[in-house]
């Protein structure tokens, strides 16, 4: 029996930081909400995601070119002690995922009242 080994792409990223946030934007072409798994565990976010092959072919023939496959894509980021790992959010839009992290109270900036 062969073994089919999995391959994995790592989504392109942009992440950025704000005052209260950290948010990462990362390019999943073709998958559906139902195909993205967001996992937190350890202090790891964990990115998986599965698109199926665009376009048919169906039963009828075979295809001669095909440019557009599925992919399986993962990523993981490290999220320290400054993400508060229950409040993250996720949005998945036109092949953009949004995930929205929340700082942690304790590294949130704060003013300080000077008497």
């Amino acid at each position: 029996m062969a073994v089919v080994e999995e391959r994995y792409v790592a989504p392109r990223v942009n992440v950025v930081e704000r005052e209260n946030e950290v948010v990462i934007e990362a390019e999943l072409p073709g998958v559906s909400r139902e195909q993205a798994e967001i996992e937190v565990r350890e202090g790891t976010l964990y990115l998986k995601a599965h698109a199926r092959a665009i376009g048919g072919g169906g039963t009828e023939g075979a295809y001669r070119v095909q440019e557009r496959p599925g992919a399986s894509y993962y990523r993981s980021f490290k999220l320290g002690d400054t993400i508060d790992p229950a409040k993250i959010e996720a949005r998945l839009q036109d092949g953009v995922l949004t995930l929205t992290l929340a700082k942690s109270d304790k590294f949130k900036p704060r003013a300080i009242v000077v008497n």
